[in-house]
């Protein structure tokens, strides 16, 4: 991390260089985002009027507008289709083991010798990811996964996670971190 003071002009300079060093897709990706909001939008409000259209049309266009600075360049690559199903295919895996190790707790708990069971470790592991959003993912995945928490992580895919039992650590990275490569291409 740099330590130099920025001047007051820098942080205007930034902006306006991604503003004119749009990527490639620029207009696939604005008219995506823009419908993506309309359809919102017009499902939400339930009219279907001339000026309740318009309306949405000028919203979703101002926050199309407004954020588009928000989003990071490694969401780009996310944009294709087959990326696209992969995280619809991802989000449903990943509520579907949230569930299963929701009922591992479950069973750990109400078990009568639960201090025989309970194993917590810190295990190491590596990742094969290296984009800084999938790694992200990755690590935010394992902690919402009942009986794992992401303690460190670094840019070069090592993780410790802490684990609540044995059952907990089987998996890791396995599943999680080969359907999170393919949604980024990794």
């Amino acid at each position: 991390m740099s330590t130099e003071k920025m001047t007051p002009d820098q942080p205007a300079q930034a902006c306006e260089k991604s503003w004119r060093e749009r990527p490639a897709g620029f207009l696939l990706d604005t008219c995506f985002r823009f419908l993506i909001l309309f359809a919102l939008w017009v499902l939400l409000s339930g009219m279907l009027d001339a000026f309740h259209l318009s309306l949405g049309v000028l919203s979703s266009a101002f926050i199309v507008w407004l954020s588009y600075d928000f989003f990071p360049s490694e969401l780009d690559r996310c944009w294709r289709p087959l990326s696209i199903l992969a995280i619809f295919i991802f989000i449903s895996w990943l509520m579907m083991e949230i569930v299963k190790a929701n009922v591992a707790m479950l069973r750990l708990v109400f078990r009568k010798d639960i201090t025989a069971h309970i194993e917590p470790d810190i295990v190491y592991l590596q990742t094969r990811l290296r984009n800084p959003m999938a790694l992200t993912i990755f690590a935010n995945s394992i902690t919402l996964t009942p009986g794992t928490i992401s303690v460190t992580i670094n840019g070069k895919g090592e993780f410790s996670v802490h684990t609540i039992d044995r059952e907990s650590a089987e998996n890791l990275p396995g599943e999680m971190e080969r359907k999170i490569g393919r949604i980024f291409g990794e």
